[in-house]
């Protein structure tokens, strides 16, 4: 799967890692269930962090991960479990 940009609603806490709360894709906004591991990552001189997370959609248990990339702000979903 080619990660896809996508649009995170989080809490930014001082002195911790942000905490994603719902997660936009094509289908609508969706929250975020249970983050089930958060991983910090240093892949190409970049600061990443990964958060292994369980969202309900139309009923259905997914699960998906998540990067943050910390120099440029931004999210992808990396990878999506059916």
């Amino acid at each position: 799967m080619k990660p896809l940009d996508t649009d995170v609603v989080v809490v930014f806490k001082c002195g911790s890692e942000p905490v994603p709360l719902k997660v936009k894709i094509e289908e609508g906004v969706f929250r975020i269930d249970r983050i089930k591991s958060v991983e910090r990552k240093k892949l190409a001189g970049e600061d990443e962090i990964y958060y292994s997370c369980t969202s309900h959609i139309c009923e259905r248990s997914f699960d998906f991960e998540l990067k943050y990339t910390i120099r440029t702000c931004s999210w992808k979903i990396t990878k999506l479990f059916l």
